[in-house]
């Protein structure tokens, strides 16, 4: 019974998982590694009750991941895809020989940054539950999301 659920948990998220690993890592090989330890650990220690099984599931990817750039001691770019809110730059970049452009000043992002833009736009979440799972108040995230748009953006204009 108990193997029934893991399995339905793990084929119901592992396609996000592997999303956000790869935008941490941007590498295939080590996200799958990461995506895989990260559900050991989860279901390993998985409590009676999870009320947010996804929220949790990332946040023990995020350490995960953490934890690998501390084993190799090395800072690795967070790539993230961005569909920004910002009407002047969704307008300005949506097209596609614009990707491009745009993938690189995500790239140049600091981590952070990076971070609260893929789980924003990419996986959807609220900025309350992004702030749960990088450990900032929802308000803080609101900042570093605008922070990062703004950036984005002057990286972008600079391109023109």
């Amino acid at each position: 019974m108990k193997t029934d659920i893991l399995d339905q948990l793990f084929r119901r998220y592992y396609n996000e998982a592997m999303l956000y690993a790869y935008s941490l890592c941007r590498n295939k090989s080590i996200a799958e590694d990461l995506v895989s330890d990260a559900f050991y650990k989860a279901l390993s220690k998985l409590p009676d009750e999870v009320p947010h099984f996804k929220f949790w599931l990332l946040r023990v990817l995020k350490n995960t991941y953490l934890d690998y750039i501390r084993k190799e001691k090395r800072k690795t770019s967070l790539p993230e895809v961005l569909v920004d809110t910002s009407e002047s730059i969704a307008d300005k970049y949506i097209k596609k020989e614009e990707y491009a452009a745009l993938y690189k000043a995500i790239d140049k992002l600091d981590i952070l940054y990076r971070e609260v833009i893929t789980l924003h736009y990419f996986e959807d979440l609220k900025f309350k539950e992004i702030g749960e799972i990088v450990g900032k108040t929802e308000e803080q995230v609101k900042s570093v999301a605008y922070e990062a748009r703004q950036k984005i953006k002057k990286m972008l204009e600079a391109t023109i």
